[in-house]
């Protein structure tokens, strides 16, 4: 992205800039901060100072098995062994941090839902970094602050370490837009620690700048990034589409996600003032953060499920729909929780659901030139990653038992249906019998049984939802005629998901 396209997307947040001035300040126990290079650069022409510590006001709150809910949590600061020792803190448990990002805070439901799920998942210290003082407008000063919400996080771990021996390599931060970037300050500065996931690391005054600056390999044994809202200025993409981790999950393509809707900018802003109108504020903030939040919503749901988000290895998103990347070959990873578990590395695509679970099982059916069935193991069930290409004849059913012969390219009927069963051959006619479907490749047979419908997508409608309403449609001038005051209500007033 260029200078001139970032400095465009920053306009809006910047008209409350403000911050503190200078080219260096320290902060006692925390060390000194520059804006000097690499901090202030071609790709960062905004560098602020951060604020001090009592204006960001980090908070650090302990959940453990013992104390899981919201009432029973513990606080816990540097140096001060009365909160420790009233805590419920094992330094012996393998310890996970949560930080939100931007216009966010410790105390969402998103919070409480991932700490839920990591606690059903191991008996795990679950320490939220709440900075929510700092997190607000404008943006580049949440940008700069993430540096103190770094230092502070550290020293509570040093300070961790010292008192209980809890080791920071076996420690993992989770953080979220400005929060991942947060996560690479600190294992910067540790050293050593054991991991960091990057839950859509944000991009305004990150993409393409000194590693230093943002989240990095290097700092920690293992980072995992899902990218999930890197998709151009034109449609107010929030995320990184930079590669930024060990191994970087671009769920549908790290873009636009199904069932956010809104293509170009103007169909989003449509979007935003169509739910602000109807259905209230929240709906207006969903409708913008969408796809930037459902890297938290495709964390959270791989921590327990049984269904693994397989991901391949892939030279481009377009490759990978194109049906050019269904073989693992050992190269293959699973995104989320258990990534760091199953190898692989650089960039991995996958397909996702449009809705929870987001997990897609047994049968995944897209639209591509090169049509891949594709099955998850599960139980006794065979994991199938052949790609069916160049057949003479693609037979589908359809539940109106409507039976269309498609040569080479498979795409969808006219109109959109649930598939019944789906039997692909050469050049015969296999019909499904029961719930269990025969596909022939070649020579070679693979069984694997239905357990839910799909719905077929029609690939001149794009993604699942199909086409924009007709009512959106009709009123769609009316909205770009709100733009302006739509965002600019929108940017001011916003809170975090």
């Amino acid at each position: 992205m260029s200078t001139a396209t970032r400095l465009c997307l920053l306009v809006p947040l910047l008209v409350f800039y403000s911050g503190a001035e200078g080219l260096e300040v320290c902060y006692k126990d925390l060390g000194c901060f520059s804006n000097a290079a690499p901090f202030f650069s071609a790709q960062r022409p905004l560098s602020l100072l951060p604020q001090s510590p009592a204006d960001v006001g980090t908070t650090f709150g302990l959940f453990t098995r013992e104390n899981p809910t919201t009432r029973e949590r513990k606080r816990l600061l540097a140096e001060r062994d009365d909160l420790l020792e009233d805590s419920t803190f094992n330094g012996a448990s393998k310890t996970k941090f949560i930080i939100h990002g931007f216009q966010n805070n410790g105390h969402r439901p998103w919070v409480y839902n991932l700490t839920d799920e990591l606690l059903k998942e191991g008996d795990y210290n679950v320490i939220v970094v709440d900075w929510k003082d700092g997190a607000g407008l404008p943006y580049t000063q949440a940008a700069a602050n993430t540096r103190v919400v770094a230092a502070e996080t550290e020293r509570l771990i040093r300070y961790l370490n010292n008192r209980t021996r809890a080791d920071w390599a076996q420690m993992h931060i989770i953080g979220h837009s400005l929060g991942a970037h947060t996560a690479g300050y600190v294992g910067h500065g540790l050293g050593s620690l054991g991991r960091i996931s990057g839950l859509d690391p944000a991009e305004p005054l990150f993409e393409h700048t000194d590693p230093l600056v943002r989240i990095d390999p290097a700092d920690a044994a293992f980072v995992d990034i899902i990218h999930t809202d890197g998709s151009s200025i034109l449609t107010l993409g929030l995320g990184l589409d930079q590669p930024v981790g060990d191994v970087d999950f671009y769920p549908e393509g790290g873009a636009r996600q199904p069932g956010c809707g809104a293509e170009s900018i103007i169909s989003k802003i449509g979007v935003i003032a169509e739910g602000l109108v109807t259905e209230g504020f929240q709906a207006a903030k969903n409708a913008f953060s969408c796809s930037h939040t459902r890297a938290i919503e495709l964390f959270t749901e791989s921590i327990n499920s049984q269904c693994q988000f397989t991901a391949y290895p892939c030279s481009s998103w377009d490759d990978y729909e194109a049906g050019d990347c269904s073989d693992c070959d050992g190269s293959c990873s699973v995104m989320g929780f258990h990534a760091d578990k199953h190898g692989g590395a650089g960039s991995l695509y996958l397909n996702t659901n449009d809705k929870d679970p987001f997990c897609l099982t047994d049968i995944a059916l897209r639209n591509r030139s090169r049509y891949c069935l594709q099955s998850l193991t599960r139980q006794n069930q065979t994991v199938i990653e052949n790609c069916v290409s160049t057949m003479e004849t693609v037979y589908v059913n359809f539940t109106t038992n409507l039976k269309d012969t498609i040569a080479e390219e498979i795409f969808c009927s006219e109109y959109e249906k649930f598939l019944e069963c789906v039997t692909a051959v050469l050049d015969t006619v296999k019909p499904c019998q029961d719930t269990s479907v025969k596909t022939v490749i070649g020579s070679a047979y693979t069984n694997y049984s239905l357990t839910a419908n799909y719905e077929c997508e029609d690939r001149h409608k794009g993604y699942r939802g199909g086409e924009p309403s007709s009512l959106r449609q009709t009123c769609l001038s009316l909205w770009v005629t709100m733009a302006a005051v739509v965002l600019c209500f929108f940017l001011v007033m916003t809170q975090g998901r």
